[in-house]
């Protein structure tokens, strides 16, 4: 989906949920450490109404989401056991609305308008959601 031409920028106005470039983050995972330190950036290309905009995505080694530090020098099943062991449920108000503890699925934030509070919407949209 990234690397497809349009493909990120295209979900994201077929879902309703606007980027925000500045919350974008690389992280590569490889079974070689030589593979991720050597990592190029990944370049995307935006096509709007007003013409393209490139925007350039630089690889880090970690990065750290929703308290979770996301490492490339750990394997991919330590990863996966680290996340897992650590989200369960978030407490988030799509899962909240879906076991009905909540009445609504939206973001309580004014500026969201109706979006959707998933893991996508907080981590990518969300203005109150801020990058540890």
């Amino acid at each position: 989906m990234m690397e497809r031409k349009n493909g990120v920028f295209n979900w994201s106005h077929t879902y309703r949920s606007p980027l925000e470039m500045n919350k974008l983050t690389l992280v590569n995972f490889s079974h070689s450490q030589s593979k991720v330190t050597g990592a190029e950036k990944l370049i995307l290309f935006q096509t709007t109404p007003k013409g393209i905009i490139k925007h350039e995505l630089a690889s880090k080694p970690q990065v750290k989401l929703l308290g979770i530090l996301l490492d490339s020098k750990l394997n991919w099943a330590a990863q996966h056991e680290k996340v897992r062991g650590n989200t369960g449920h978030a407490p988030i108000n799509k899962h909240l609305h879906r076991i009905r503890k909540n009445d609504t699925l939206y973001c309580p934030q004014g500026t969201c308008m109706g979006m959707t509070e998933d893991i996508c919407h907080l981590i990518f949209t969300c203005p109150s959601y801020n990058h540890a």
